[in-house]
C-alpha cells in the first residue's frame, strides 16, 4: 500500500509509489475530484550519513588555510590581511639522491624523500595583492612558507606552491559536466578564520550551471561572463577557494561566492571543476591565460522573436540561438566556416540562449592550443556542423 486515507481526510504516505486519492461529495455525487500523488521516501538514511561522514574525513586533511599577508614598511612586519581556503590537487616527491617522483606508489619508503613539493588551488580574491603567501595545516596548526604561482585575471582562480615534511594527498577533479540539480553536496573550509577550520556544510546542487556577468577590472562594467555551479551548500568569508564535494570525495567545483541579502539565502556559486582543470596548468607555470575569440557579431534569437527586424529573419520554429551579423576578417569564426546569416545553435556542446553562455564557453579556452571545438548552425534551413580550431 502507498498510502492511507482517515476519516478526516488526512492522507499519509506508506511508501514510495504513486498513488490516485478521489474524493466524492457527500451531498451529491456529481461533486467529486482526483488527484495523483507520487510518495516519496525523503528521510536520511545511515547510509547516506556514513557517506558523508567518510568524504569528510577522507578529504579534510587535503583541505588548507591560506593566509595573505602585507608588508608594512614602517613596522617592518608582515600583517595578515586576509585569510580563505584551498586544497591540495598535486603532489610530487624530491628524493635525497635528486630525482623527481610523481606517483605515490613508486615511493619504497617516505625516508627516501628530501622534499614534499604541493601545489594548491585558491581564489584569486584571497591571495591578490599579498606580499607573502603562507598555508595554514590545521591538524598541526601551524603554518609554512608558499609561493604565489599564479592567478587569473578573469577566473577567481590562483594557484599557490608549497613543501611540508610529510604526505598530504591530492583531491581529484571530477567530471562537472555531469552534475545535475538534486545532487548532494559538500563543502568544507574555513569561514570566519582557523578557529573554524575544517568545518563541513551539506546541501544539493540547485543548478549545475549558471553563468553571470562580471566586472573583473573594477571600472563599473561587466567585461566578463564566467560560469558556475549554484547551490545551496551554506559557505561563509573564509571558504572562499576551499572545495566543493561530491560524495564520492573528488572536487566538483571552487566556492567563491554567494548572494547575500535580507531576502536572500541559500545562494552559493563554485567554479565548475571542468573550468579549474583547464586553467591549473597554465598557472603553475606563471603564465595567464589569454581568452579565445569567435570574431563574430551576433544577435540573440530571442531578442529578434520579441522585436522583429526585417534584416535579420528567424525561420520559423527557430526558439533560441545566435543569429551572427557579421564575421571578422581573419577570424577563428570565419576560418571556421561562419558565415554572415548563420544562426548558432550549439557551441562546445551547450545550446546558446543567451550571448553570455557562448562567451563563457570561449573563456574555457586557451588560444594556440589547437583545442577543436565544434558549432552547429543553421544555414539556409540546413542544420551544420563546423569544427572551430583555437
Amino acid at each position: 500500500m502507498v498510502a492511507a486515507i482517515d476519516e478526516n481526510g488526512t492522507i499519509t504516505g506508506l511508501s514510495e509509489g504513486e498513488v490516485v486519492i478521489s474524493a466524492v461529495s457527500t451531498m451529491t455525487a456529481a461533486v467529486f475530484a482526483s488527484f495523483n500523488i507520487t510518495v516519496i521516501d525523503n528521510s536520511i538514511s545511515t547510509d547516506l550519513q556514513q557517506s558523508i561522514i567518510d568524504v569528510i574525513a577522507q578529504t579534510k586533511g587535503s583541505i588548507l588555510g591560506v593566509s595573505n599577508y602585507t608588508f608594512d614598511s614602517t613596522t617592518q612586519k608582515y600583517t595578515k590581511y586576509a585569510l580563505g581556503s584551498g586544497f591540495v590537487y598535486k603532489a610530487w616527491f624530491v628524493l635525497k639522491d635528486g630525482s623527481v617522483i610523481y606517483d605515490l606508489d613508486e615511493i619504497i619508503t617516505f625516508d627516501e624523500v628530501d622534499k614534499y613539493c604541493y601545489y594548491l588551488v585558491t581564489n584569486k580574491h584571497v591571495v591578490e595583492g599579498s606580499d607573502a603567501v603562507k598555508i595554514y595545516l590545521w591538524s598541526e596548526d601551524i603554518e609554512v612558507p608558499a609561493t604565489l604561482m599564479q592567478y587569473d585575471d578573469k577566473v577567481d582562480l590562483a594557484v599557490v606552491y608549497f613543501e611540508h615534511n610529510r604526505y598530504i594527498e591530492p583531491l581529484a577533479l571530477a567530471d562537472s559536466d555531469l552534475l545535475q540539480s538534486g545532487e548532494f553536496a559538500i563543502a568544507i573550509g574555513n569561514p570566519s578564520g582557523y578557529e573554524y577550520s575544517s568545518s563541513a556544510t551539506f546541501g544539493i546542487i540547485s543548478h549545475p550551471k549558471r553563468y553571470i556577468s562580471d566586472d573583473t577590472d573594477d571600472d563599473g562594467v561587466n567585461d566578463w561572463d564566467a560560469e558556475y555551479i549554484q547551490h545551496d551548500v551554506a559557505i561563509n568569508p573564509g571558504n572562499s577557494g576551499g572545495p566543493l564535494l561530491n560524495l564520492q570525495g573528488e572536487v566538483i567545483g571552487i566556492n567563491t561566492m554567494k548572494f547575500a541579502a535580507t531576502e536572500i539565502d541559500s545562494m552559493g556559486f563554485s567554479i565548475p571543476s571542468n573550468v579549474i582543470s583547464g586553467l591549473v596548468g597554465l598557472l603553475e607555470q606563471g603564465l595567464k591565460p589569454v581568452r579565445a575569440r569567435l570574431g563574430v557579431t551576433v544577435i540573440e534569437v530571442l531578442d529578434l522573436l520579441d522585436f522583429p527586424d526585417p534584416l535579420y529573419p528567424i525561420p520559423e520554429g527557430v526558439t533560441y540561438g545566435l543569429y551572427v551579423t557579421e564575421v571578422g576578417v581573419g577570424s577563428v569564426g570565419a576560418a571556421g566556416g561562419i558565415l554572415a546569416n548563420d544562426i548558432i545553435l550549439s557551441f562546445n556542446g551547450v545550446s546558446l540562449y543567451r550571448s553570455l553562455a557562448l562567451r563563457a564557453e570561449l573563456g574555457k579556452i586557451i588560444v594556440g592550443s589547437g583545442q577543436q571545438i565544434e558549432a552547429v548552425v543553421l544555414r539556409n534551413g540546413e542544420t551544420i556542423t563546423l569544427t572551430l580550431t583555437f
